[in-house]
């Protein structure tokens, strides 16, 4: 299943989005979501990241890997749900 949301970088959701694209631990992601999930408060977040940085990595270990990348914004955060896949080739 491939998600796909269109967001503005102008969006809070954008901003979120470009930190993960621009962090080089994710080795320029293939895939990336960002949805706010909260009614637009930003209170409560969907995240998918699909990167080969993500072969052989124990899932636990993509997740911290997306948690640190967006720790300071996590802690203004209620809630965030965090998926990651390598791609699939």
């Amino acid at each position: 299943m491939n998600v796909k949301r269109a967001f503005s970088a102008n969006t809070y959701e954008g901003v979120i989005a470009n930190m993960l694209r621009s962090a080089e631990a994710l080795k320029d992601p293939t895939a990336i979501t960002v949805e706010d999930r909260s009614g637009g408060c930003g209170a409560n977040f969907y995240i998918l990241v699909e990167s080969s940085a993500f072969k052989g990595m124990p899932r636990i270990k993509q997740h911290r890997l997306v948690q640190d990348i967006l720790k300071d914004e996590i802690a203004k955060w209620h809630a965030v749900s965090i998926e990651t896949r390598a791609p699939s080739s």
